[in-house]
């Protein structure tokens, strides 16, 4: 699932897997 916490990572063009992970260590 995609969770946009932070506008770059929403506007980044990474996979939804890559993006929640960063999202949850952040």
């Amino acid at each position: 699932r995609f969770v946009p916490v932070k506008s770059k990572d929403a506007v980044s063009p990474a996979p939804s897997g890559d993006s929640h992970r960063k999202c949850a260590i952040k």
